[in-house]
C-alpha cells in the first residue's frame, strides 16, 4: 500500500518518492528506523499499528517510543484482522 501511495504522491505532487522495506522483528526494525531517521523533513514512514498497540505488550524493551518518537499524520488505510483454525476443527 506504501508503493501505491507513493506512486499517487508523485503524480499529485510532481516528486519522486522511493520506499525502502525494512522488515524483521515483528516490524520493529522498519518502525526504530523511521524514530532514529534524520529530521529532514523528507523521511516520511508508514507503520502498521501492531508496531505502536500490539508491541509494546508484546516486547519489554521496544527500541522505540510509540507516543514520544513519532509525529502521527494520517491513518491510511484500515487493514482488519482475522482469527482463523484450521478446518478440520469446525464443527460438522
Amino acid at each position: 500500500m506504501t508503493r501505491v501511495a507513493c506512486q499517487i504522491w508523485s503524480r499529485r505532487l510532481g516528486q519522486n518518492f522511493s520506499v525502502e522495506t525494512r522488515s524483521g522483528a515483528s516490524g520493529n526494525i522498519g518502525t526504530e528506523a523511521i524514530a532514529r531517521a534524520t529530521p529532514d523533513g523528507y523521511t516520511i514512514g508508514t507503520i502498521s499499528m501492531h508496531n505502536v498497540v500490539i508491541n509494546p505488550m508484546l516486547f519489554k524493551n521496544l527500541p522505540y517510543d510509540p507516543e514520544r518518537d513519532f509525529a502521527w499524520i494520517s491513518v491510511m488505510w484500515d487493514l482488519p484482522n482475522i482469527v482463523a483454525v484450521p478446518a478440520q476443527h469446525l464443527p460438522a
